[in-house]
């Protein structure tokens, strides 16, 4: 996704990227994805990378309580019912897309509120920007940063976790929303097929009717 980097951002990513490749003994990728990518993009023999995948990181986080459920939906003024997507408004986290889903599904008469987790980085105030420009504003909803006993309130609370992501080395929500047994609707970009083994729904991230089919099925 070249148009979000400059050109020295590139330039840089590549010469410090492929000059580490090429000094160290084995290079780790975390999925068969990430493995074949960098096989191609730096000439890299396949015997020289290993694939050891991550564990979720709310595995070392706080089971939630019934107390820290009812105190997380109080504190972060949760709707009654919402579908989550825990990720940073980076553009290639892709939003944009979700919004336009959020108002095909609007059209139908069917209104789901969003939450959207992360700490603020500039890009959330052009997603709201957008979302108010589409007329679904009033349906979704970002919290910031959140604590780790709230995130994992969150993958409780929700009734779905959507992942419109362009571009994952790694997808960790997704094994998040697997481990609270939450249904998932993911792209299909990049390593999120493999990731999702069969055990989410996909969608095409550059198709809003797409994501919004699978988001109606996992909301209904």
């Amino acid at each position: 996704l070249p148009q979000f980097f400059s050109r020295q951002a590139i330039l840089d990513r590549d010469t410090i990227y492929r000059g580490l490749c090429e000094q160290a003994s084995v290079v780790v990728a975390n999925s068969r994805f990430g493995k074949r990518d960098l096989e191609t993009s730096f000439g890299l023999a396949p015997s020289k990378v290993a694939i050891v995948p991550y564990a979720p990181v709310v595995d070392a986080y706080p089971e939630p309580t019934a107390i820290d459920l009812t105190e997380t939906r109080a504190a972060l003024r949760l709707p009654e019912a919402f579908g989550l997507y825990p990720a940073k408004a980076w553009p290639h986290k892709n939003h944009r897309r979700l919004l336009e889903a959020l108002r095909l599904l609007r059209r139908e008469g069917l209104v789901i509120p969003m939450v959207f987790t992360g700490a603020q980085n500039g890009f959330d105030q052009a997603v709201l920007a957008y979302a108010r420009e589409l007329g679904v504003a009033d349906q979704i909803q970002f919290t910031g940063f959140v604590a780790p006993v709230q995130l994992a309130s969150l993958y409780c609370l929700a009734r779905f976790m959507v992942f419109p992501s362009l571009f994952e080395g790694w997808g960790m929500p997704v094994l998040e929303a697997f481990r609270a047994g939450l249904p998932v609707a993911s792209s299909t970009a990049t390593c999120l097929p493999d990731l999702a083994a069969g055990a989410a729904l996909l969608f095409d991230p550059l198709e809003p009717a797409d994501i919004a089919a699978r988001m109606l099925l996992l909301w209904q």
